[in-house]
């Protein structure tokens, strides 16, 4: 079972990225960047936009995050935990969670995941 990190030992910093997949017969990507870390290690997460990096009409569809461009209000502050792996994770909400994909400074055009183009989802 995921572990909680303490506030001494969070590795995750303001800036860093957290990825979001979910959906029902299709794969949406979310992306989430920290904006704030409390005193007691928790984050506060804000959801940014995605560039489309292939052509959105096909079936599969390259995206990655796009840092600086916000989406709605911050959620509260999330706790951090830790996968098997040791990487962070948050929970979104009682159904989705996020693991960090990038850290601060990271070139973002190298990260990347796949999502369902348009039309071709549930």
């Amino acid at each position: 079972m995921p572990t909680e990190i303490s506030s001494e030992a969070t590795p995750v910093a303001v800036g860093d990225i957290f990825e979001c997949d979910w959906g029902y017969n299709q794969t949406n990507i979310d992306y989430y960047e920290v904006i704030a870390i409390s005193k007691t290690g928790r984050v506060k997460l804000h959801k940014i936009g995605k560039r489309k990096c292939s052509d959105p009409y096909a079936p599969n569809v390259t995206v990655s995050p796009h840092r600086g461009v916000y989406f709605g209000e911050p959620t509260g502050y999330k706790v951090v935990g830790t996968g098997y792996d040791g990487t962070p994770w948050v929970n979104i909400s009682s159904f989705s969670a996020a693991c960090r994909i990038a850290t601060v400074g990271n070139d973002l055009g190298a990260v990347s995941s796949t999502e369902t183009g348009i039309g071709w989802g549930h």
